[in-house]
């Protein structure tokens, strides 16, 4: 039996992560005979437009005999360690920065989380989205798909270290989605390839009137093109919920766009919904709609008939872009770097500091520009050429 493994964070609602697993169902399918979707832990988001998962542990338990391929999904998941990635799913286990400052209590806490994870999760991989194929032997092929990680150049001693260089020297394909990630790649003598995030192609297999039947709102509380999309992670509100309630009411007033608060991530430490929550307090309750229900589908479908996206969200961009939407992005440093590389100059010129926000939304309103997206579909096409030719082997 030919078989293919997807690896991908889809053990949480993260609507980037859930998106990866979806288009590679949808790119591959015709070339195995079983494909099973496989997380950190056993999970189930099918009921949110998500996939349901196998636990971590059912890739060392891939069977011998079969012809089994692994793709890593993608996402900013090179060289993350797995208690960073455990956090995001399990409130028990905190990264460095939630430690007691004392060295001594710091150091007791961190080898008391490592004595749980070891106990509950049993990690046999040294990180859980990086992997070698020495570590996997069952596997006939191990590839990457739009993988990245930005913070990856200013790691000294990973780019130096002989088990990490060892280890993702040992696949068959990398592809990354950022020039830094592949500068970084390049430093430890991997060879890899400048891909777009595989998420573009939802425009692709994704249509309207198949989101339509998705649906688990009322689609005729947003009126067609007629509301902007806005998200904000909890990491990127600093205080500002007063500032920004009144910015969007003055955008509301002048436009008469209604608002439409749109949650895209629930993770721990990213709560969108937190964020617009503490925003919507201070609000024109007539300015704004407040969509809240975790939904793939409806997240997709909002942001498609949006007359204008506005976030920190990299993947909601990202289907902003796919579905020729204008955007006005801020925030993370990733998506300030994905727009760099692959949004031309009008993507570049949509990534605005906070102080200039309002300014640059009036501006978008009034003379909106959508980013060209074909180097983008052209450059994942290729890359799941690649893929398939390594599967064809």
């Amino acid at each position: 039996m030919k078989k293919l493994y997807v690896l991908a964070p889809n053990d949480r609602f993260n609507y980037g992560d859930l998106l990866f697993s979806h288009i590679l169902r949808k790119a591959f399918a015709e070339f195995f005979d079983e494909i099973v979707f496989c997380s950190t832990v056993k999970s189930d988001f099918s009921s949110l437009g998500g996939i349901s998962t196998e636990p971590y542990n059912v890739l060392y338990k891939a069977n011998s005999m079969d012809e089994n391929y692994l793709i890593v999904a993608g996402g900013e998941s090179l060289f993350v360690s797995w208690r960073v990635i455990l956090s995001y799913i399990d409130k028990r286990i905190k990264t460095s920065k939630a430690f007691p400052k004392s060295r001594i209590l710091s150091s007791f806490a961190w080898h008391l989380q490592s004595i749980y994870m070891r106990l509950k999760y049993n990690p046999h991989t040294s990180y859980p989205y990086t992997i070698g194929k020495f570590e996997l032997p069952n596997f006939k092929g191990i590839v990457y798909n739009s993988v990245g990680n930005c913070k990856l150049c200013n790691d000294k001693y990973l780019l130096a270290n002989k088990k990490a260089k060892k280890i993702v020297n040992d696949n068959d394909y990398i592809a990354v989605r950022d020039k830094l990630t592949q500068t970084a790649l390049n430093e430890m003598d991997v060879e890899s390839f400048l891909v777009a995030d595989s998420a573009i192609l939802m425009s692709k297999y994704f249509s309207e009137s198949f989101l339509e039947h998705s649906l688990s709102l009322d689609k005729h509380k947003y009126p067609k093109q007629g509301y902007i999309y806005f998200q904000l992670g909890i990491a990127f509100l600093n205080g500002r919920e007063k500032e920004l309630a009144m910015m969007l009411d003055n955008i509301w007033k002048r436009y008469k766009l209604k608002i439409c608060l749109g949650v895209i991530a629930r993770a721990i430490d990213h709560e969108d919904h937190i964020a617009l929550a503490k925003i919507a307090k201070h609000l024109d309750p007539n300015s704004y709609l407040f969509y809240t229900s975790p939904n793939l589908w409806d997240i997709m479908w909002l942001i498609k008939n949006a007359r204008l996206y506005v976030g920190t969200s990299l993947h909601g961009t990202i289907t902003a872009m796919s579905f020729e939407v204008p955007i006005c992005a801020h925030g993370p440093e990733k998506l300030k770097r994905y727009l760099a590389d692959w949004g031309g100059e009008i993507g570049l010129n949509s990534f605005v500091e906070e102080k200039f926000l309002e300014q640059s939304i009036c501006a978008k309103l009034e003379c909106p520009q959508v980013v060209d997206t074909s180097k983008q579909f052209y450059s994942i096409n290729q890359s799941f050429c690649r893929i398939k030719n390594i599967f064809s082997r």
